[in-house]
């Protein structure tokens, strides 16, 4: 009994160290989290850092927002935004409403996640003037993907 409960406590362990070690940032992207964060101080939004997954989340007009950065040369960026919680929802209607809306706005993503609806954009961006250039049209495109399964589910949920 003794080692399976050491067994366990070992494994909890080396599993929390790597999720923590998957979370840090290297000094390249933190330097590119830290560009994005001075971007989006002088455009006026108020970024703070998530101390969990390195993460950098604002509000726009009342909605939360966050981007995550992998990598470098080019760096990985999502950009994410809340979406719907899945209570009380048809499964299978949702799933057709987050398909039929990725595919008609292309670029930005709706899918089902463990407790609701997330939207994202994604993109390669080999400096932060890449990232600040298409900001505005990623926030855009998220907002129309987010309307666009709303309407579809509420079409099928008749």
């Amino acid at each position: 009994m003794k080692k399976i409960l050491i067994l366990l406590v070992c494994l909890t362990n080396s599993i929390i160290a790597s999720y923590a070690q998957d979370t840090e940032l290297t000094k390249e992207e933190l330097k590119f989290r830290d560009a994005i964060e001075l971007f989006l101080l002088e455009e006026g939004f108020s970024p703070t850092v998530d101390k969990e997954d390195n993460s950098l989340n604002f509000k726009k007009e009342g909605e939360d927002y966050w981007i995550n950065v992998y990598g470098s040369s080019p760096t990985y960026i999502e950009l994410h935004k809340t979406g719907f919680k899945m209570e009380d929802i048809n499964r299978s209607n949702i799933m057709e409403a987050c398909n039929k809306a990725t595919f008609e706005t292309r670029c930005a993503k709706a899918y089902i996640g463990l407790s609701g609806i997330d939207f994202s954009v994604e993109a390669y961006c080999y400096s932060v003037n890449d990232f600040t250039s298409i900001f505005y049209r990623a926030i855009s495109a998220i907002d129309l993907v987010k309307k666009k399964t709303k309407n579809y589910y509420t079409e099928l949920d008749k």
